[in-house]
C-alpha cells in the first residue's frame, strides 16, 4: 500500500536519531547538512520488495543508507526498533489527518 501523503509527512520530520533520547550525543546532527528526512521502510514484501509506506519512519540520508546496510545492526547500534516506531509515527499522522 503506497501512502504518498505520509510520505510527504515523514520529509517534515527530523530524523529519528536527532530526537530523545538520542538527542545530538550520539544520535543525528544532519538533518541540515544532507536536507528533508527520507522515508525509510522497516518491512520488506520479500525479493527486496519495498513493504507498505504505513511501516516508513523518518531518516536522514547517511542514517538511511546505513539502516539499509544492516538493519539489524543499525537497530543494536542505536538502541531502536524501527517497526514500533513505524507504528507510532503512522498512528500520529493519522491521528493529525483525523483532525484536520
Amino acid at each position: 500500500m503506497r501512502d504518498p501523503e505520509y510520505r510527504r509527512w515523514l520529509r517534515e520530520e527530523w530524523c529519528i536519531l536527532h530526537l530523545e533520547p538520542y538527542g545530538f550525543t550520539g544520535g543525528c546532527d544532519h538533518f541540515g547538512e544532507f536536507g528533508l528526512a527520507e522515508a525509510a521502510h522497516t518491512q520488506n514484501n520479500g525479493l527486496s520488495s519495498k513493504g507498505p509506506d504505513s511501516s516508513c519512519v523518518p531518516l536522514c540520508r547517511k542514517h538511511h543508507r546505513e539502516y539499509d546496510g544492516g538493519r539489524a545492526a543499525f537497530e543494536k547500534k542505536y538502541g531502536v526498533d524501527m517497526k514500533a516506531l513505524a507504528k507510532e509515527y503512522y498512528a500520529r499522522f493519522l491521528k493529525e489527518k483525523e483532525q484536520q
